[in-house]
Order: C-alpha cells, then structure tokens, then sequence
C-alpha cells in the first residue's frame, strides 16, 4: 500500500464517522437552522424531536439503576415506560418485574424521576406517620408502606416504589439499590 493511501486509511480510522451522526445535534441544527430563516413550525418540530430523544437517554440511564435479579429470578424491563409516564405528567421512569423461578413470586420495581408527583410522594413519605401509616427503613431511606406496597423517595428527586411480593421480600429487593448513585442521578 503506498504511503499516501495509509495516512488516508488512518485518518479516515480517526475520524468520527458521518454514518454516526448523532440525532439530537442534528435536530438541534436543524431547529437553529429552521430558525433563523424564520420556520418557526420545523423549528418547533426539531426541538421536540430532540427533547423526546433526549428524554429517551435519561430514560435508559436511569433504567441502568434497576438492580439485576437476585439468584433464582429473572428481571423483565418494561420497555413501554414512556408511554406510562407521559400519563403521569411526564418526566422519566424505569421499571422491571422480577419472577421468581419457581414461578411463586413476583414483584416490581419503579423509579419516576422529573414528575409532578414526586412532591406528593414525598409529602406521603414525610407525613406517613402522622396518616397512621407503617414506615419501614431501606438502608437510610423511608419506605411508607402502604397495603405492601412500598414507596420512598431518594435524594429529593428519585421516587421509588416496589410492589407485588411480601414485604420482606420487597425490603430484600429494594437493599439491592445503589442509593447514593441512585441519589446522584440527574446531577
């Protein structure tokens, strides 16, 4: 191979590919551009593109804080969340069901983060006792319990709920978060 030919092979190796491009930059181009020849709509268009695409990364990395199934179960992730949340006002979610796999037991696991809801989860959890409900203590986390459901909140941002199996079990689950990067999300 001569010479030439392989300062071009290694600069195209080097380079980023165009095939690669990444969506939200070129939607918000394409928005800055719509702008500035005044296409307010395609403007618009762009942004909202770029925001659901963006929301829809804060979604997975959140969903990467769902702890993996404990031994003798297997984790499904729901992978319509986006469609729930938006019915809850919008923000981002995760959510897996574990089955064990005797088929015995279940029980689910949601993080809602960005919702209008988070405040009244929040206000649950701080006032659960005077509303006679049972506290139970996850590491340095509050869980109102609830009819066995159990829901926190964690680092005044992150609601955290977990549901379907005996309250032991759900306590067990929910020891398996990591709560201080769970708490740093979003930061």
């Amino acid at each position: 191979m001569r010479p030439g030919r392989i300062a071009i092979l290694l600069a195209s190796l080097s380079t980023p590919a165009l095939a690669q491009a990444d969506p939200v930059q070129e939607a918000l181009d394409g928005a800055a551009a719509a702008y500035a020849r005044g296409d307010l709509q395609s403007a618009i268009r762009d942004l909202d593109f770029a925001r659901d695409a963006l929301l829809g990364m804060k979604m997975q990395a959140l969903s990467t804080h769902l702890p993996d199934a404990p031994k003798g179960w297997t984790r499904a992730v729901n992978t319509e969340m986006a469609d729930a949340i938006n019915r809850l006002g919008g923000g981002v979610g995760a959510e897996a069901e574990y089955y064990r796999d005797d088929g015995l037991a279940r029980y689910t696991i949601t993080l809602l983060a960005d919702n209008p809801m988070i405040g009244s989860i929040s206000a649950l959890v701080r006032n659960a006792m005077i509303l006679g409900l049972p506290v139970i203590r996850v590491e340095r986390y509050r869980f109102v319990n609830q009819d066995g459901d159990l829901s926190g909140i964690v680092g005044n941002q992150i609601a955290v709920k977990a549901d379907g199996a005996t309250t032991e079990i759900l306590i067990e689950a929910l020891s398996t978060l990591d709560f201080q990067a769970l708490a740093a999300f979003g930061d």
